[in-house]
């Protein structure tokens, strides 16, 4: 076993500081307005308080998603198989969370699995996703967690951004824009000038092809010339 798996575990038993696991960094999103920290796959079985737990530390909560859209971008932050915790507990015994741990929201989107949510007796449950190809699908699930399917081996926390990140966001977005806006202004003046040059070069042609057929014309008319002439001069021995 790799000295990473053997840390990653000693993690998850010890519950640690986040910067002593194997952590990736922190991603900053405009799209859903937070910051999203996910870990590497962090061994199996993790259970709801040890993931909580561990984005306490960093300052952060479990993630919470308001729609389908949120929800596939955290994709980005995935790969087929992984499965994590979202941010809501229900100790309601036969059913599932219906609010937001941390911000109390109700939980309007959903994206159950089939025959999900269970409506199993359970002490505490929590919501389980498992990503299926580009599908995050749900699943209610004991707040233990479990080492068999669907086992929970990812932890993606988050921290909503402060007014003053996302503006920082924007300018920077807005900057981003202008450049890319400034590349494609080049790129079009460097087609208007290689246009140009073979308008300039279309005009040349031309010119060349007018004095070719001005030399055609001069000939053909040097030719009708001759032949007018040979043409009397015939008549004139056909007459004698």
């Amino acid at each position: 076993m790799s000295a990473t798996v053997i840390l990653t575990n000693l993690c998850l038993l010890m519950a640690v500081q986040l910067s002593a696991c194997q952590w990736n960094r922190e991603y900053e999103t405009l799209e859903v307005g937070k910051a999203i920290m996910t870990s590497n796959r962090a061994g199996y079985g993790l259970s709801y308080d040890s993931a909580k737990q561990f984005c306490e530390e960093s300052k952060m909560t479990l993630l919470e998603v308001d729609s389908e859209t949120e929800m596939d971008i955290m994709n980005k932050f995935t790969v087929t198989g992984d499965s994590f915790w979202l941010g809501a507990q229900s100790f309601n015994g036969t059913k599932p969370p219906s609010h937001w741990s941390v911000s109390g929201r109700p939980i309007g989107w959903s994206n159950w699995a089939t025959n999900q949510p269970t409506s199993d007796n359970m002490t505490c449950s929590a919501i389980v996703v498992t990503r299926q190809g580009d599908s995050n699908w749900w699943q209610r699930m004991n707040c233990a967690g479990s080492r068999y399917y669907p086992s929970v081996s990812r932890i993606i926390c988050q921290r909503h951004l402060s007014t003053p990140e996302k503006l920082r966001h924007r300018v920077r977005s807005m900057v981003n824009q202008v450049a890319s806006q400034n590349s494609e202004i080049v790129e079009i003046r460097s087609s208007v000038a290689k246009l140009e040059a073979e308008v300039k070069s279309e005009k040349s042609v031309n010119r060349d092809l007018d004095s070719l057929n001005s030399q055609i014309k001069a000939k053909a008319d040097e030719l009708a010339k001759c032949k007018s002439e040979m043409e009397k001069l015939l008549e004139i021995s056909g007459s004698n």
